[in-house]
């Protein structure tokens, strides 16, 4: 700790995200000028622009989270759990539509194989009658 440095002047964590990576920033109130704020650098929250280092410390931790950040966070955890079960019921979807044109596949093989099955049936029935033709004229003849 630096010697002008109190317990005081120690950065807290981020109050919204629990971030501990608290930085300085400046902003120039005229030429040479400048104001302090501290801003997070997870979720990039900051603090309003102080006089001292030491006011732009104290704004920092004493900050509350606003309930616009805690329902954006909420928000956005909510989206992303949304996301998972969009991805989810994706997976599940694309499973189901391999299985649906597999499925697909073995019903065109069946119909095929029924179809073939219909035409072998037909040319029996047609040389049966055919042979029945030929023995009845053979016992009609004499």
């Amino acid at each position: 700790m630096a010697k002008n440095e109190s317990l005081s002047d120690k950065l807290k964590p981020c109050p919204f995200c629990g971030g501990e990576e608290i930085l300085q920033g400046l902003s120039e109130v005229e030429e040479g000028r400048y104001w302090y704020y501290r801003y997070c650098l997870a979720c990039h929250s900051k603090t309003n622009s102080q006089v001292t280092k030491a006011k732009a410390i104290k704004a920092w931790n004493t900050r509350q989270p606003d309930l616009e950040a805690e329902t954006t966070k909420i928000a956005c955890d909510m989206l992303g759990e949304a996301n998972k079960c969009f991805e989810t019921a994706s997976e599940q979807l694309s499973g189901a539509l391999q299985d649906y044109s597999e499925v697909q596949a073995k019903l065109e093989q069946a119909d095929a194989e029924i179809k073939r099955l219909k035409e072998f049936e037909k040319a029996v029935k047609a040389r049966h009658n055919g042979k029945e033709k030929i023995m009845a004229s053979k016992f009609t003849s004499n």
